[in-house]
């Protein structure tokens, strides 16, 4: 990821093999009623290269954090990241993951596919909690992405910005997960008391746990997926639990603990529905609109007649849920 809070930044060099040894701490390989932590790795690393079309694996790694585990070791609920090791500024993709095995071996559903929708409905509570079933069931992958946008434009987001009611932040620099990598997907923002709050009510998730400060995720009943990097002082509301809108996720920081780059504190907040990147182009999003620039980390955003472009500080108001 690149991001920084000024024009003419200069760019501080990560090592992301560093962050992915925080990651990948895994229970033994074989436990308890043959559970085998290796074989669930291999078939989540490869369903994710698969639901993302990722056509080689060389330069990618794919990180599996196992959350919940079912009492006979047939289902498993966690985490898992892509991280482009040799995309300089890359971004990780983060999603949930859902499996269940039999005799054939583990079959897995990431967030937003419809195997994993199905497996909602049959995992014991053990693993997929009352709260979580109605929210992870309810939004497959449009086939159609451009329908699936035009509609998206159409019946707003529900989203406020990540940050106090009233407050005026800066930023706004729109970008991909690999700065000019589609679609943009990504809004840095900076500035106003530096506390990050959610965008809506929702689930929270961790991802890179070997951190110390996690990156973020909130599963959103509006089939929004809303993402939150480089914070510290993060909340202590454990994984799965509901944040309220608004309600305090952490602080603008510099944190990598799942690898990239970037030069000043701030919050990489990305947009997602189904387990899929969305473009913010069109989008209204705490009673903005924000619109793309050509290029990675430009744009603008609109509220009635008032414009604030990228890297301008501090003239976003977060005017809440729209």
């Amino acid at each position: 990821m690149r991001s920084s809070t000024r024009p003419g930044r200069v760019w501080l060099a990560v090592a992301v093999g560093a962050a992915f040894l925080l990651c990948a701490a895994a229970p033994p390989a074989t436990s308890d009623r043959g559970f085998d932590i290796g074989q669930l790795n291999a078939a989540v690393s490869a369903e994710l290269r698969t639901s993302y079309a990722l056509p080689a694996p060389a330069g990618r790694r794919v990180v599996v954090e196992l959350k919940r585990r079912s009492p006979d070791g047939r289902w498993a609920f966690g985490g898992t990241v892509l991280l482009r090791l040799t995309v300089r500024g890359s971004d990780p993709v983060a999603v949930l993951f859902l499996a269940h095995r039999d005799s054939h071996g583990w079959r897995v559903g990431t967030q937003g596919s419809a195997p994993f929708a199905a497996m909602t409905v049959g995992a014991p509570d053990s693993v997929v909690h009352g709260d979580e079933r109605r929210p992870f069931a309810a939004t497959v992958r449009d086939a159609d992405p451009a329908r699936a946008s035009r509609a998206y434009r159409s019946a707003g987001t529900g989203l406020a910005l990540p940050w106090g009611l009233g407050q005026a932040w800066g930023g706004g620099q729109i970008h991909g997960d690999t700065g000019d990598s589609r679609p943009f997907n990504a809004i840095d923002f900076y500035g106003g008391d530096g506390n990050v709050r959610a965008s809506a009510s929702g689930l929270v998730y961790r991802f890179c746990t070997g951190s110390a400060w996690p990156m973020l995720e909130v599963v959103h009943g509006n089939g929004w997926t809303t993402g939150y990097y480089h914070l510290n002082a993060e909340t202590s509301a454990p994984d799965g639990s509901t944040v309220y809108a608004g309600q305090y996720l952490g602080h603008v920081a510099m944190e990598l603990p799942c690898g990239g780059e970037t030069t000043g504190p701030h919050v990489h907040w990305t947009l997602w529905r189904a387990g899929t990147p969305v473009a913010v182009n069109g989008l209204t999003i705490g009673g903005w609109t924000f619109y793309e620039g050509p290029a990675a980390y430009g744009g603008y955003a609109m509220h009635g007649g008032t414009r604030v472009d990228s890297w301008s500080c501090c003239h976003l108001t977060n005017f809440g849920i729209t």
